[in-house]
């Protein structure tokens, strides 16, 4: 007795410690502080700085050195010393400040992709465990009607009023019902697991319920993904443009040359400048072939983002309207189920009623109760689903 009193005291001292010693996860007060701390736990986008390119030089300068020496002995010797500048022209400069606009309009774009991607990921998460959490507690009340049944009949089957199969009856269900919460928890745990592996928070909100309403159309337009397909076209665009002949740089020279024979020597400094003659430049036909390829993609990617996102959203919204029926039919079920159970109970302490309609009954009633739960948070996920279709981010 003593050393198993001294295992069980030691086995609660490590647990004792284990709790002390393990990280304490936090809480979700709302779905936006869940999005955020998701969006934390995955890191930042990379947005390292990089040294600025040049207003001016499209391309590294180049330095070119000669020397010739003449074979005769009064020849002249020459070295000559050429650094060159690819300079940027008009139309190089411009879409330079295209490019750096539309990089920052991508910055911006990307952090509103990225979060709306986030959000429902939580989203879908967060009604996961709210769901699996419907379904343990109507688990739990169908148990624990069962328990109450199944000892009322375990008694009036020891006192010879009922057979002994309806004992048995109910001590099955009862198995049933507790097999059943077995894999409803199993279920709330796995999703709770995944929860917290997105967010790293050990519970979901109390209210999952958005205050935003859904619009009765999306502004496609301004939909995070549609928009940052939009800006990545554009910034494809301006590169090919950049590729394009008539993009060409200009080239700018300092030269320097030494001439050295016997008795003479002479030094001459100059400036050259190559410009491209533009008009007369015609697009190749290699860039004219990509930026067509590049323009049937993109209308290809937009219309299958598009389709996918249309087909959700008339899905959800067919389901909303299929919900709110159902619910409305349930809550008349439920209503209807209360007094059935009042009149069953009365009719049972009479022995009116035969005892395995009765729990069947009871038992009907109350899966009853818990699907018109479930119905109201599917509801309540389809209102999420529909923000997220749209575009609506937390």
């Amino acid at each position: 007795m003593l050393a198993h009193f001294s295992a069980s005291a030691l086995a609660g001292v490590v647990v004792s410690m284990l709790l002390l010693v393990a990280p304490q996860q936090a809480h979700a007060s709302t779905l936006e502080a869940a999005v955020n701390a998701a969006l934390s736990r995955a890191g930042t986008l990379d947005n390292s700085e990089q040294m600025d390119p040049s207003d001016w030089l499209s391309g590294v300068p180049s330095l070119s050195l000669s020397h010739v020496e003449s074979d005769q002995v009064l020849g002249t010797d020459e070295t000559e010393v050429i650094l060159n500048f690819p300079i940027k022209g008009a139309q190089w400069r411009r879409l330079d400040d295209t490019l750096a606009r539309l990089d920052s309009q991508q910055t911006r774009a990307s952090a509103v992709y990225r979060r709306w991607l986030y959000t429902g990921r939580v989203r879908e998460a967060a009604w996961a465990v709210e769901l699996a959490d419907i379904d343990v507690q109507g688990a739990l009340a169908e148990l624990a009607l069962l328990t109450s049944l199944q000892q009322q009949h375990q008694s009036l089957a020891d006192a010879g009023v009922l057979p002994l199969y309806t004992a048995l009856i109910t001590q099955r269900a009862l198995i049933k019902a507790e097999l059943t919460l077995d894999e409803a928890r199993q279920a709330k745990n796995t999703a709770l697991q995944a929860f917290t592996l997105l967010t790293g928070m050990g519970s979901v909100p109390s209210n999952l319920t958005e205050s935003q309403p859904v619009p009765t159309e999306p502004d496609w337009q301004a939909h995070p993904a549609l928009k940052q397909l939009q800006l990545a076209r554009e910034q494809q665009e301006a590169l090919l443009a950049l590729s394009s002949p008539t993009t060409t740089s200009w080239n700018l020279s300092l030269l320097a040359r030494n001439f050295e024979s016997p008795g003479f020597s002479e030094a001459q400094y100059g400036l050259a400048v190559q410009a491209p003659l533009t008009m007369f430049e015609r697009p190749s036909r290699a860039n004219q072939s990509e930026r067509r390829s590049a323009a049937r993609d993109y209308l290809l990617q937009k219309d299958q983002v598009w389709l996918e996102l249309n087909d959700q959203w008339q899905a959800l919204d067919q389901e909303a309207t299929r919900l709110a029926h159902r619910q409305e039919l349930l809550q008349q079920a439920v209503a209807l189920g209360d007094d059935i159970q009042t009149q069953i109970e009365a009719l049972n302490v009479s022995n009116e009623i035969d005892s395995e309609i009765h729990l069947k009954r009871l038992v009907d009633i109350q899966q009853t109760r818990t699907e018109l739960k479930r119905t109201s948070a599917l509801m309540g996920r389809n209102h999420a689903r529909r923000l997220q279709a749209a575009g609506r981010s937390l």
